[in-house]
């Protein structure tokens, strides 16, 4: 019993000292090979770097993009662009709905406007201020106090800075007039194709 003790020791120990330089070489193969190639290599380890990933575009980036992308057609929408910017000319707005509310202009400076409304309208919209049809027909609301450059009021119609007009809404039936100045000089030089209110396709 002793001597097959005495035998399989020895052929552990031979055994080990012979495999001891293959491993050694397998660790320094290793060593070598992780210096060369960082642990970013790794897929479980590698990240992805900031420039790897596309930034969300801001509602704001967007609508600059979107802006950007407009083509406009000067020779196609020739005729109705200039239909539309002589609608553009006048406002006159006929509303229904609840509210109370009073406002005069005499451009944007020398205007006022106090109250609030929420009102179906009817009749020629007004300036456009932007490139899209001018319905005869929408929703009209406005609400808070402005008065001249000083507007705390919340306002979804666009109104020419050099506009001249009044409104009032006592209640339910309102009225809503006025001439932008600034649109006949639009109108005007649409027919050379200038667009000076950008609000042609």
């Amino acid at each position: 019993m002793k001597k097959t003790l005495d035998k399989l020791c020895f052929v552990f120990s031979l055994s080990f000292f012979m495999i001891l330089p293959l491993v050694q070489q397998s660790v320094c193969a290793a060593v070598q090979d992780t210096r060369q190639n960082p642990a970013t290599d790794i897929p479980l380890l590698a990240q992805e770097t900031p420039q790897q990933t596309a930034p969300v575009p801001t509602g704001e980036q967007q609508s600059a993009r979107s802006e950007k992308k407009r083509t406009k057609h000067p020779i196609l929408m020739y005729l109705p662009n200039r239909i539309f910017d002589l609608l553009d000319i006048v406002r006159l707005r006929v509303r229904v709905g609840p509210g109370i509310s009073a406002g005069v202009r005499a451009t944007k400076p020398v205007s006022a406007f106090v109250g609030f409304h929420s009102a179906l309208f009817a009749g020629l919209p007004g300036p456009r201020g932007k490139a899209e049809i001018p319905w005869p027909v929408g929703i009209e609301k406005r609400g808070g106090v402005q008065a001249s450059v000083v507007d705390m009021s919340s306002k979804e119609t666009y109104y020419d800075p050099l506009e001249v007009g009044v409104e009032v809404h006592p209640l339910i039936v309102g009225l809503n007039i006025g001439i932008g100045v600034f649109e006949i000089l639009d109108f005007a030089a649409g027919f050379l194709f200038i667009d000076l209110q950008n609000d042609d396709f």
